[in-house]
């Protein structure tokens, strides 16, 4: 917990030629910024990919558009003046590791994007202070770069001479080179082989209706979501699901036009009894791309197996088709109740070491996601990762055990 009377942010670095202490009264008293943006996970959809990649198995929802105020971080550099030797600019927070072996999570940013007029620090969400779980009394805002740059409860914004060499930079969050079409590269923190994630491609969501919400024939839907790129505005494409037995009429559609993201809403009205079919529209994606699409003013789309001529005339004919389907097969999926039951893992020899050590980190939830993974030896190497990388205290003799363990209930 962060007590906002005395939480300061210091402000400072090799890289700057004063240093500072601001309150979070010295930042209310600054001039104001807002921006509407979209803060997305890195490994959004992670749990989608074929073949299975460890990790959070996040579907669709990893992801929120909300309405963020704060200062111009800009305003705040400007506070204690850049040396033009700096390249980067240095956030650290409030938390700490799950051990102390565990490294510290602090990231970076390139000079050129910390002076963007978008890129704030943050104390209000959506018109009121930030929750807790949202960085609480202040946070790092960049708009169109994923979430891991995203800082909660800030404490510290450093101008560094030198590239960030930290595990959170150095090791975790980067992607092969040329696999991700970046229009400004972080090119202090290239290497020959890999680069770090940053800008968020081409994107959309559909918030409401939940997955399986049934809906009166003759009675208007509304029908929710959000799209971005790269920070800047995106409108729909396409959109296909199936809708069965039934017929659907657009009734109007409105757009929110504050920017970097949009949020839109639809107005649909179902003239026969039917059910969006979920699981078609899910092997629909697979075979041809995201159901719901977006795409930016210069006319790119998300990533996806389908030819040039093919694009282009999805986007003649969404011109006429956007929005006269309803949609809510794509929605968000949420459990039918939010109780949460225990996880209960395999009954054998080795799980009480596994109880004993994983659960000290993170929820057993973390082993069920994860299973099965295609090749059991991959266990080895995410035991050997808590370990080494997060400084997970498990004995060479328990890691064993847990890894047989998992290799046996949880692989191949």
């Amino acid at each position: 917990q962060v007590d906002a009377k005395t939480w300061k942010v210091a402000v400072g670095g090799d890289g700057a030629n004063d240093q500072a202490e601001l309150t979070l009264d010295d930042l209310k008293r600054m001039p104001t910024a807002e921006v509407v943006a979209v803060n997305q996970c890195s490994g959004n959809r992670r749990g989608l990919f074929q073949p299975h990649v460890a990790g959070v198995e996040w579907g669709y929802g990893a992801m929120g558009c909300a309405r963020w105020k704060g200062v111009r971080l800009k305003d705040l550099l400007d506070k204690v003046g850049l040396k033009k030797e700096a390249i980067e600019i240095v956030f650290d927070g409030a938390d700490s590791g799950v051990t102390d072996k565990t490294p510290d999570f602090i990231k970076s940013i390139p000079v050129w994007k910390a002076v963007e007029d978008t890129t704030l620090i943050a104390y209000q969400m959506n018109g009121e202070p930030l929750p807790h779980f949202n960085g609480f009394p202040a946070r790092l805002i960049v708009p169109g770069w994923t979430g891991t740059y995203w800082m909660k409860h800030v404490t510290s914004i450093r101008a560094a001479t030198k590239p960030e060499s930290g595990f959170w930079m150095n090791a975790a969050y980067r992607i092969p080179l040329g696999k991700f079409p970046l229009v400004a590269r972080f090119t202090s923190q290239d290497t020959a082989a890999n680069t770090p994630i940053t800008e968020m491609v081409v994107n959309s969501l559909i918030t409401s209706p939940l997955d399986g919400t049934n809906v009166k024939v003759g009675a208007r839907v509304t029908v929710g979501g959000t799209r971005s790129r790269r920070g800047r505005p995106a409108r729909w494409s396409s959109l296909a699901v199936r809708w069965t037995s039934t017929s659907a009429t657009c009734c109007g559609y409105r757009r929110d036009p504050r920017r970097p993201a949009r949020r839109s809403q639809l107005q649909l009205l179902p003239e026969g009894e039917g059910q969006a079919d979920g699981d078609g529209a899910r092997q629909q994606q697979d075979r041809s791309g995201p159901d719901h699409r977006a795409h930016s003013k210069s006319g790119r789309l998300p990533p996806q197996r389908r030819s040039r001529r093919r694009a282009r005339r999805d986007l003649r004919e969404a011109a006429v088709r956007a929005f006269l389907v309803l949609i809510a097969a794509v929605a968000i999926a949420f459990p039918a109740t939010a109780e949460e039951k225990p996880v209960q893992l395999k009954p054998a020899p080795g799980l009480d070491k596994v109880e004993g050590n994983c659960s000290g980190c993170h929820s057993l939830d973390y082993i069920l996601m994860n299973s099965p993974f295609p090749n059991a030896a991959l266990w080895d190497a995410e035991i050997a990762k808590m370990i080494k990388a997060f400084g997970a205290p498990i004995s060479q003799t328990d890691a064993k055990v847990i890894a047989d363990y998992l290799k046996q209930h949880y692989g191949m």
